[in-house]
């Protein structure tokens, strides 16, 4: 899949970029360990005494929650390496997970004025 490059507005030339296209198998082994992660850590909560009244339900919530945005991610884009087409400086994240075909980054490495890019698969 090829991903086009867009900074304020104009298309820049930039490297393949890789995107992985999640499966259905994928979100969802990828959704239950979020909520089996988070599931645990609101049984761990039990033990501490005061805060358990808050940590638990916040725990829970957060597990239903974060387990549903997990399985609604549907793209990853693998940006280790990829520089700004702009000013040429590494770009601070390496893997982006998203749930439809753009995204929008920052960079905070062109000055005072920062750049908004815009990557777009096709």
């Amino acid at each position: 899949m090829n991903v086009i490059v867009k900074v304020e507005g104009q298309i820049m030339p930039c490297p393949d970029i890789p995107i992985e296209i999640y499966g259905t198998t994928q979100r969802i082994q990828r959704s239950i360990k979020l909520f089996i992660l988070l599931f645990f850590a609101a049984v761990f909560s039990l033990l501490i005494p005061v805060l358990h009244f808050v940590l638990v339900p916040g725990f829970l919530i957060s597990a239903i929650a974060f387990g549903i945005m997990k399985f609604k991610e549907v793209y990853g884009l693998n940006l280790s390496g990829v520089k700004c087409p702009s000013c040429q400086s590494p770009l601070n994240e390496s893997q982006i997970n998203l749930n439809f075909s753009m995204v929008s980054r920052m960079c905070f490495h062109s000055g005072i004025a920062r750049k908004n890019m815009a990557f777009i698969s096709l």
